[in-house]
C-alpha cells in the first residue's frame, strides 16, 4: 500500500470522487472504498481529505491519492487534469460532486 497515491497498475478499480471532503462526497468514497475501488479524493481542503484518506487506508486498505483543487479556477482544474494524466491506469468511475 502506497501512503502518497496511486503509483502502479492494480487488479482494484480506480474512482475519481471531486468534493470528497465532506458530505456526500465523503460518503461516496467510503462506499466506494468498501466495494473495492482505489481512490483519488479531491478538494479544497487539505485537512479534511488527509483525514479522509487515512480513514479509508485503515479502514479498507485501499491506495487513495489525494489531489488539493479548486474546481471553480482554472488552476485548480488544471491540477485534477494533470493528476489524472499521471495515473498509471484509466478511471473506472467519475463521481462529479464539487461546489
Amino acid at each position: 500500500q502506497n501512503p502518497n497515491g496511486i503509483t502502479s497498475a492494480s487488479n482494484a478499480k480506480l474512482a475519481l470522487v471531486t468534493g470528497a471532503s465532506s458530505g456526500l462526497g465523503r460518503e461516496f468514497a467510503y462506499a466506494l472504498a468498501e466495494s473495492g475501488y482505489n481512490l483519488v479524493i479531491s478538494a479544497r481542503r487539505r485537512d479534511r481529505l488527509m483525514t479522509l484518506r487515512g480513514e479509508i487506508q485503515e479502514r479498507y486498505g485501499r491506495e487513495c491519492q489525494l489531489v488539493m483543487a479548486d474546481l471553480a479556477t482554472a488552476e485548480g482544474v488544471h491540477n485534477l487534469i494533470s493528476a489524472r494524466a499521471a495515473l498509471p491506469q484509466p478511471i473506472d468511475t467519475l463521481i462529479s460532486n464539487a461546489g
